[in-house]
């Protein structure tokens, strides 16, 4: 509801104060649904779906969801999705756009995807803890953009439940590539 009101022509106040609400509910809903996955995943209660679901479809709602967030955030999203890449899927829609070359294995699909994120880079040393529970680079990062170091951890695991992988290139300073991969039918 406050992206609704965003939308709408408010006053210099009104549109602050919405803004506020919208923040902090999506920082809190974002909390509370990893907090449900990591304890799911970590006492293998998760249960992956096996529908059929439009790929396209299901980026292109995903891409609107983080419109606004990354249009603040002065980003640009941009898709590209390569010619071979099947329309029709089965697989956990919403476990895969939690975690956003494709290649054929009989009626296998494994979908690979790449984020490219501008920011701050991570160092060489700190790779591999990024994917570890609770952990962050930096503590600071927590107080400007909220989070609770559990987002990768709560992704790799994902990743790994669909049957692939996730990893990191990044430089200090210059930003970072993360790929991630999933098998579906």
């Amino acid at each position: 509801m406050s992206e609704i009101l965003l939308d709408m022509e408010l006053n210099s106040e009104q549109s602050d104060n919405v803004d506020i609400i919208y923040q902090c509910s999506k920082r809190l809903n974002s909390l509370i649904n990893d907090l449900f996955d990591f304890v799911r995943i970590k006492n293998n209660k998760l249960i992956l779906k096996e529908d059929i679901f439009n790929l396209h479809l299901m980026i292109d709602k995903a891409i609107k969801l983080y419109r606004y967030s990354a249009k603040e955030k002065h980003l640009r999203l941009r898709v590209n999705i390569s010619e071979d890449v099947p329309l029709y899927l089965i697989g956990d829609e919403f476990r895969l756009a939690q975690i956003i070359m494709t290649s054929y294995n009989g009626d296998e699909v494994e979908l690979l995807f790449m984020v490219l994120d501008t920011g701050i880079g991570i160092a060489n040393e700190e790779k591999e803890k990024i994917f570890m529970s609770y952990y962050q680079v930096d503590g600071s990062i927590t107080r400007s953009y909220g989070g609770a170091g559990l987002g990768l951890s709560i992704s790799q695991m994902l990743a790994k439940a669909m049957g692939g992988r996730i990893s990191v290139e990044s430089t200090k300073d210059e930003g970072s590539t993360f790929l991630f991969s999933v098998s579906l039918r």
